[in-house]
């Protein structure tokens, strides 16, 4: 691909409230808006890079651009931003132009969450008994809980004994091995979606793709190895701007028509999100909530 790069400014997202991503916590931060030449086709992005997410700075990527030949060379998280705006623009007219969402709840840094279906619920950040309290208490259907690879064995048999009914538990263990010890149970794999020795459980039901960490060209072989297994896959955000949401609402069409059903897909953090939306729009509808985009 012969690439060049024409403009790069750095802008400020802010967010309705404090985010949370590891040990970090803020309330805003930067996003490197892009616009390129790929083979004389004017193209504009952005690069999402969150600290806890990603490996590579905006430093480090602005480096990288200097040096456009060696494009292929390039992390995948940084090639992302280019690689999905030229595929989008060969299905945009082929794509739905809604998709369905799970709402976002993080109650260590909020006490009132939405109670929407298929909403996700961030536990493991504060006391195992709030988090059962919360559960206990919560009348949202098919809830998805991620306790980000914080729980033992023991802590996630003491949650699920009073745990009736949920969507699927996204990667909760410390050491990933431990699903092989819950066969009854529904996972989802996020940061060990790359362990193929993970993909043969059939406890593990869903794969959750963060396109922005990966790169598309292994998100659309997840998709495609997905289809091969049965799976689900939810393309999920790392708190992008509403153009990088939108960007990932049209993957996330992309992957419901490539693997034939609508899911709930993990961009709900579109409404944290401080400015109001103009391109895209909530809708809710049948206690479910849709995004409604421009593909």
């Amino acid at each position: 691909m012969n690439l060049n790069i024409t403009k790069t400014e750095l802008f400020k997202v802010r967010y309705k409230s404090k985010i949370k991503v590891g040990s970090e916590v803020f309330e805003e931060r930067d996003i490197l808006k892009i616009q390129f030449l790929a083979d004389n086709q004017e193209f504009k992005t952005e690069l999402n890079l969150v600290k806890g997410f990603h490996l590579t700075s905006y430093r480090e990527a602005l480096d990288l651009f200097k040096n456009p030949q060696d494009y292929e060379k390039w992390p995948e998280e940084v090639k992302y931003s280019f690689e999905s705006a030229i595929f989008l623009t060969h299905y945009n007219d082929k794509l739905a132009d809604r998709i369905y969402i799970s709402p976002y709840f993080d109650p260590s840094l909020s006490k009132e969450g939405p109670n929407l279906s298929y909403t996700k619920i961030k536990i493991g950040r504060q006391e195992l008994a709030l988090d059962k309290t919360l559960l206990k208490n919560t009348s949202a259907k098919n809830i998805r809980l991620d306790a980000n690879r914080s729980m033992d064995f023991e802590s996630f048999k003491s949650l699920t004994n009073d745990l009736s009914s949920y969507d699927y538990f996204e990667d909760p263990f410390t050491n990933a091995k431990l699903m092989v010890n819950f066969p009854n149970d529904r996972f989802a794999l996020d940061e060990s979606v790359l362990d193929d020795e993970l993909w043969k459980l059939k406890q593990v039901t869903t794969f959750v793709l963060k396109p922005s960490a990966l790169g598309l060209g292994n998100t659309i072989e997840l998709i495609k190895i997905a289809k091969q297994l049965g799976k689900r896959v939810v393309i999920s955000s790392t708190f992008e701007s509403e153009a990088g949401h939108q960007t990932l609402a049209a993957l996330a069409a992309y992957s419901d028509m490539a693997l034939g059903y609508k899911e709930h897909h993990g961009l709900g953090t579109i409404s944290l999100l401080e400015a109001p939306l103009s391109q895209c729009q909530i809708e809710i509808k049948d206690n479910s909530a849709e995004l409604k985009f421009k593909p």
